[in-house]
């Protein structure tokens, strides 16, 4: 909203760029609750037990012990995103790193990354995210320490996740998203965007970093 028919185009370029690009799968902060509150009640629960869900009625108890403790689990993953990024490693394969091997469908470690690295560029491979869980497949090496520190950064260990293991099991989730059919259409408002993206992804993201795009 508030845009004029002559930014259609540069939005639509920057659209374009970033479908191309690709754009950080971060989790929205819809996700943490109001005032962070399903986070922090998620990493009373990991560090002090049922305890956390004391004051809960008992039928909602079952629905907030998952979305909690998925709450910790984005929480950490966004870190780990907002690290790479940090370190211009968000398009860099480590030694250890886990990919996700596009034509198989498969998880793969990267144990030879200057190779690994080719696949990445030509999108064969995407670079995975931890979604920390017992049952989540581990990195190793470089990348396995930086994933590691994370949970100490929180005060977690990884066994703190084990009675959850049913509800949360651990996964790994894409570093970068590509929106596809993406377009823009100039309205009487301003500019509708339309955009598809992968199940789990935040169309809030996508915005978000559109904007930032369009204005650099």
């Amino acid at each position: 909203r508030g845009t004029q028919a002559e930014d259609e185009e540069s939005l639509h370029q920057a659209l374009s760029h970033l479908a191309s690009n690709g754009i950080p799968n971060a989790y929205g902060p819809q996700r943490f609750g109001h005032q962070m509150s399903t986070w922090e009640m998620g990493r009373k629960l990991l560090l002090e037990g049922e305890e956390a869900l004391a004051d809960l009625p008992r039928q909602k108890k079952r629905f907030m012990r998952r979305l909690a403790i998925n709450a910790v689990q984005s929480g950490i993953f966004n870190t780990w995103l907002l690290e790479r990024q940090r370190d211009d490693l968000l398009a860099t394969v480590l030694q250890g790193d886990v990919l996700w091997v596009e034509r198989l469908g498969t998880p793969q470690l990267a144990l030879d990354p200057a190779s690994e690295q080719k696949r990445l560029e030509s999108l064969k491979v995407s670079l995975t995210g931890p979604m920390f869980g017992v049952k989540m497949r581990a990195a190793v090496g470089k990348a396995s320490a930086r994933e590691k520190s994370l949970l100490g950064q929180y005060g977690f260990k990884l066994q703190h996740f084990a009675p959850f293991a049913k509800i949360a099991p651990g996964s790994r989730r894409p570093a970068l998203i590509y929106p596809k059919k993406v377009g823009t259409e100039f309205e009487e408002n301003g500019v509708r965007v339309t955009f598809e993206l992968p199940s789990g992804a935040y169309a809030t993201v996508v915005l978000e970093a559109l904007v930032q795009s369009s204005n650099t």
